[in-house]
């Protein structure tokens, strides 16, 4: 069970890692089309390149509020790192690490349904009411909740077949 948990965290990790590095600047001399090796034996360029303005900060998206009015709202905090897909009233409305110490809140008027990477990593408050603890840490967890209350799916056993 351990191990596939840890096989399952490894492979949403070098996921979130590779998602993050096809985001990152290219190099330069790629980013021209020239190939690096090239790029090491051209000539310096005749005059120096004119001062570049200072980038002015990116500040992220604001996250839209959710209906203060909403019969579900959910309060994730992390306390450390936490992997998660957030799914409200069936649409997709977040996947991604939530870091230690950041708070996000999800409403919804029928269903949150979560999927958590570190389930020991993270405090939920459904309604402005703590829920306790969805499971251990490290552990993958998914949980749904709802006007009236949450339910934690049972984890699956190691190498039982999905029901068709």
């Amino acid at each position: 069970m351990v191990v596939v948990a840890m096989l399952g965290c490894a492979g949403v990790y070098a996921w979130w890692s590779h998602s993050r590095r096809s985001v990152a600047a290219p190099e330069p001399a790629a980013a021209a089309g020239v190939p690096l090796r090239q790029a090491a034996v051209l000539p310096p360029p005749a005059s120096p390149p004119a001062p570049t303005p200072a980038p002015t900060p990116v500040s992220p998206a604001p996250q839209p509020e959710p209906n203060p009015d909403a019969p579900v709202r959910v309060q994730l905090t992390a306390a450390e790192p936490v992997w998660m897909s957030v799914r409200s009233d069936g649409k997709y409305l977040f996947s991604g690490v939530l870091e230690a110490n950041q708070t996000r809140v999800v409403g919804a008027n029928a269903t949150v349904l979560l999927l958590l990477g570190n389930a020991g990593g993270v405090s939920i408050t459904l309604n402005g009411k703590p829920i306790g603890s969805v499971g251990p840490r490290g552990q993958i967890r998914t949980v749904q909740l709802t006007p009236g209350g949450f339910e934690i799916d049972p984890p699956k056993p190691a190498g039982s077949p999905e029901p068709m």
